[in-house]
């Protein structure tokens, strides 16, 4: 990634700022069983991340969108959980 990019930077941070939200929302849905809302959710997921540098979200958002498909919360569960994994795992950068 380019971290010498101020712009690219800020749009990282968006990203992440955007990304917390996005999985305790992804959380409700598991509860709620509202699996096109999660479908939704894994596929911004997968672009949004790779598009900032992000792949490690790539597997985990395509399992998502298989384990919605298939109605299985229980498979849900666990890859919001890697998710969750991943993004407490980022390298965040910092501007001054």
């Amino acid at each position: 990634m380019p971290l010498d990019d101020r712009e690219f930077c800020e749009i990282i941070i968006d990203f992440v700022r955007r990304l917390d939200p996005q999985i305790a929302e992804m959380r409700r849905l598991v509860t709620a069983s509202a699996t096109n809302e999660l479908i939704e959710l894994a596929h911004w997921l997968k672009g949004a991340g790779g598009t900032v540098g992000y792949s490690e979200f790539t597997s985990p958002s395509s399992a998502l969108v298989d384990a919605a498909r298939s109605g299985s919360m229980t498979e849900c569960e666990k890859c919001v959980d890697a998710i969750a994994s991943i993004r407490q795992r980022l390298v965040v950068p910092v501007l001054e």
